[in-house]
């Protein structure tokens, strides 16, 4: 299956418009929303660790979410595999927009990939901060 290809801008757009997350009641949504966020504080504390950031709060929220990844998986009726997708699919777009924040030919770009690269990270923190 060839992945969907967004525009930065068409990305921006979705997330914008995007509700604020509450933590899905369905199990296997509930897995789905926990496998993307491990995948985007893992790209998170990934950027971080080579960016000289400080990456201790990334890593404590990439176990986090990989904990409660492992508790709900059993009953959530979504198979393993397709998790991991979710997963690494939710960490390659997450370090393309930390790739993309750091360009120093297109400003805009840089500040729109950092601004969305943000939302999301927001909605994965909304999911456990509340």
């Amino acid at each position: 299956m060839k992945p969907i290809r967004l525009s930065l801008f068409a990305l921006a757009v979705v997330c914008v418009s995007a509700p604020v997350l509450a933590m899905p009641l369905d199990p296997g949504e509930r897995a789905k929303a926990f496998a993307t966020c491990l995948g985007r504080y893992a790209a998170a504390a990934e950027y971080a660790a080579r960016t000289g950031a400080d990456a201790d709060t990334p890593a404590a929220r990439r176990e986090m979410f990989a904990d409660l990844l492992e508790a709900v998986t059993p009953g959530s009726g979504v198979r393993p595999s397709s998790l991991s997708r979710y997963r690494l699919g939710a960490k390659n777009a997450q370090a393309r927009l930390f790739r993309m924040s750091l360009s120093t030919q297109d400003a805009v770009r840089a500040r729109t990939a950092a601004s969305v690269a943000r939302r999301e990270m927001s909605m994965c923190d909304q999911l456990i901060l509340g």
